[in-house]
């Protein structure tokens, strides 16, 4: 056999391997056109995200608004006018309301005001709206209506008797922190709404033949 014939088998295999080589960059060249691989993206330390404790999220201690709007269940009795026997009954009611008792003794006005119930009338005419009420540490409620009230309020004495009793009664039996009410009409303390009852000196809740 002669030298020439010997090496053919190994000239061969080492085209063979060219080929395929050749083929294989081909391949990663028409891949890499195919498909441009962008930069990595780099993280540095300050960047990295910040860990949030899990009991803070679950209380609301990590949101400082969250932790402003906490409300809670209060049960009420809203001072209803009995439209058969013409006097303030209380009515219960339970809302969801803000965790301070200013918040909810303007929540409570505020249903008092929207309540309808067959046989029953709210004392605060439709549309009365609360600007602000704030609780002494007396037990005074300094309760601060919009100045339409004045005017859209009945012009009589039985009128006035269930406006501000009925608001009265709502505060001072929903609220053992609230003993006297004490009215301002748009930020300024009034002597009366429409002539009938004095109101220049906080007023508690009446006797029995009201309620």
């Amino acid at each position: 056999m002669s030298p020439r014939r010997s090496n053919f088998p190994a000239r061969v295999a080492l085209i063979a391997v060219s080929i395929v080589v050749v083929f294989g960059v081909l391949f990663l060249a028409l891949n890499r056109l195919g498909n441009p691989a962008g930069p990595e993206p780099q993280v540095t330390p300050d960047e990295t995200l910040p860990t949030i404790d899990p009991a803070a999220e679950q209380d609301g201690a990590s949101d400082p608004l969250a932790a402003a709007v906490q409300t809670e269940r209060v049960t009420l009795q809203l001072f209803l006018v009995d439209m058969l026997n013409q006097r303030l009954m209380p009515r219960y009611r339970r809302i969801e309301a803000p965790m301070t008792i200013p918040a909810q003794a303007q929540a409570a006005i505020e249903r008092l005001i929207s309540t309808r119930e067959v046989g029953f009338l709210s004392p605060l005419p439709p549309g009365t709206r609360v600007r602000e009420v704030w609780v002494s540490p007396g037990g005074i409620a300094y309760v601060d209506f919009d100045a339409g009230l004045t005017e859209t309020l009945a012009q009589s004495s039985l009128a006035e008797i269930y406006a501000v009793y009925g608001v009265i009664g709502t505060l001072t039996a929903s609220f053992p922190e609230i003993n006297k009410v004490q009215f301002l009409i748009a930020g300024q303390p009034v002597d009366t709404m429409t002539g009938h009852l004095d109101l220049s000196l906080p007023l508690g809740p009446l006797a029995d033949w009201l309620y």
